[in-house]
């Protein structure tokens, strides 16, 4: 009787990723019955390995390296997620930013920072932006995030024009929501007489308190003081040009006597 060694019996194995983009898993081929397989998944860029499961769904194992008893034939597949990265906005004062949250690998997610009012966007600052300098942008999510928005003051001006006769004192530049005190100060000779351009409580005030809330134009009045003249006489005569006159005027005045008076001083 003549004997030859049995053939091994060889079982296949065929693995399988999932999606296929997620990644790829070693191990396929043809093994003895009873062997132990090293099954290895390796992720993509932007993807992590999940799970290992039989072709009827039944989980295996969460590690990526695993050793895998073959029986029978078998297929197994490697199962991969795709990740997703935070997107921390930082919160400001002077302006809302929107986009916060998370994301999948290489989503590009919209951004957008209006600014409040007396502000103005200057920049975004971070990774992956799009385009920075733009209030609405995207961020190419290839990691976790953090973006910070750039804001700074509109400077509205105060523009204060003087007529004769005096002047002011403020006018310049200055940010939404300052209190500001203009001062008409009139010369020798001269008073205040009003203010115009803007609409205020009491024009007539020479010292007034503009709130900013935009660029602003007003003008400052002044007339020439008037000089009130009194002439009084005694009895025999009569006395003319009393009235109302500016410093400077030159103003006749005349004296007339009565019938039997001369006039004394």
């Amino acid at each position: 009787a003549e004997f030859e060694a049995a053939q091994p019996v060889l079982k296949s194995l065929t693995v399988n990723s999932y999606p296929s983009t997620g990644g790829y898993s070693t191990g396929s081929g043809e093994y003895t019955a009873g062997s132990q397989v090293s099954l290895v998944a390796t992720a993509n860029a932007g993807y992590e390995f999940d799970y290992w499961a039989t072709e009827e769904g039944e989980q295996l194992s969460t590690k990526a390296e695993v050793l895998y008893t073959l029986e029978t034939n078998s297929v197994v597949h490697a199962y991969f997620r795709a990740q997703t990265f935070l997107l921390s906005l930082e919160e400001s004062l002077h302006g809302e930013v929107n986009g916060t949250g998370l994301s999948p690998y290489k989503e590009n997610v919209e951004i957008t920072a209006p600014p409040t009012i007396g502000y103005r966007f200057v920049r975004w600052m971070g990774k992956t932006l799009v385009d920075p300098f733009s209030s609405q942008t995207t961020v190419l999510m290839k990691e976790p995030t953090e973006i910070s928005a750039v804001f700074e003051p509109i400077m509205y001006e105060l523009v204060v024009d003087v007529g004769a006769g005096g002047r002011v004192e403020g006018g310049g530049e200055f940010t939404y929501g300052e209190q500001v005190t203009l001062h008409a100060i009139a010369e020798d000779g001269y008073t205040f007489l009003k203010w115009t351009g803007e609409e205020l409580d009491d024009p007539m005030d020479p010292s007034i308190v503009l709130e900013i809330n935009g660029s602003k134009y007003l003008y400052a009045q002044f007339k020439e003081s008037e000089i009130t003249l009194l002439l009084e006489a005694t009895e025999g005569g009569e006395v003319y040009g009393s009235g109302s006159y500016h410093a400077g005027d030159k103003v006749s005045i005349t004296a007339s006597p009565q019938e039997g008076y001369v006039f004394s001083k």
